[in-house]
């Protein structure tokens, strides 16, 4: 029992080295994991949300990633925006289909709100 211990401080205590072959963590999860928000934005936001995305899913990756001439680092990143427009998308279309479930002014909002076809999601 004479092993010297490595350890370094960091912001949550010290980290130290620590000799084994297999590593568990565990962590409690409140539900399901969602890449919906937690709540859904407010009725009088949809008209600007509904506008952005309609304006976003027209983005097109420059020819010059889609060929494989970009860095991993930043087309990574367009790919996660246009991942996440659809997401919102998705989520505002889900709320205008059922919006009593919402409230009132869920179903005044979803009546003005104009959102992307599902030919320009693709």
């Amino acid at each position: 029992e004479n092993e010297k211990t490595y350890c370094t401080p960091s912001l949550n205590g010290d980290a130290c080295i620590v000799d084994g072959a297999a590593w568990v963590l565990k962590e409690t999860l409140d539900g399901e994991p969602s890449f919906y928000a937690p709540r859904p934005p407010r009725a009088s936001d949809l008209q600007k949300l509904a506008n952005a995305t309609n304006k976003d899913i027209m983005f097109r990756v420059p020819d010059y990633f889609a060929r494989g001439a970009g860095d991993t680092y930043f087309s990574g990143k367009i790919i996660a925006k246009l991942a996440r427009i659809i997401v919102i998308t998705h989520q505002l279309k889900d709320i205008c289909a059922n919006p009593t479930e919402y409230g009132d002014a869920y179903v005044d909002a979803c009546q003005e709100v104009t959102l992307p076809s599902e030919e320009q999601m693709e």
